[in-house]
């Protein structure tokens, strides 16, 4: 009895110094998402003072993009057309698009690419890359908000996404009615993209 009573007492400490030399399994590598944007629920906004009276708001109907979620690894692309912008005024929507502003016959496209992304939790990371706007490309850093992901039977594996940011025009070679306008266009970000 003496020696199962001796026994009792040193298996489970054997038991515990086995399994404390035991390696741990790493936690498996989470696989990086390729995502690409979805433009029939996803809008780019933007807007500029007026006279220093009211906001005039405007948007982008055509643009492209992709997304990779990998950490510190993610990536961010996408590619507007200037051409697509709709004030809902006709005429200011030409005027727009030609000289004096986004000049889209010889400058057709723009763009953003993304340099560096800092995962700030689960929900949140700050993005810096280069925007390309009017023929000028300029570093530019802001913060994607996740706003929701469902896996959906019908839709498929969808994941939203949230940024603002402001740029000022004449940095880009937008000058046309200084004073008038504002120098600071605001714009917001709202992408829904598909996973695969």
């Amino acid at each position: 009895m003496k020696y199962l009573a001796l026994l009792a007492l040193a298996l489970p400490v054997a038991l515990w110094s086995a399994s404390a030399t035991q390696p741990v399994a790493a936690a498996p590598a989470v696989a990086a998402k390729n995502l690409n944007v979805d433009a029939v629920h996803s809008s780019i906004v933007f807007r500029c003072m007026h006279l220093n009276t009211a906001w005039a708001y405007g948007r982008f109907d055509k643009f492209s993009g992709t997304i990779v979620l990998d950490g510190a690894n993610s990536k961010v692309e996408l590619e507007i057309d200037p051409a697509s912008v709709n004030t809902a005024n006709g005429g200011r929507d030409d005027h727009l698009r030609g000289p004096d502003f986004f000049d889209v016959k010889q400058f057709p496209k723009a763009s953003f690419k993304s340099t560096k992304v800092v995962p700030d939790g689960d929900a949140k990371m700050k993005v810096e890359g280069d925007l390309t706007l009017h023929g000028v490309t300029k570093p530019i850093t802001f913060v994607v908000e996740k706003t929701g992901s469902v896996d959906d039977p019908k839709f498929g594996k969808k994941t939203g996404f949230h940024a603002t940011m402001v740029v000022k025009r004449s940095e880009f070679g937008i000058t046309y009615m200084k004073g008038g306008l504002g120098e600071d266009v605001e714009f917001m970000v709202s992408l829904e993209a598909n996973e695969g």
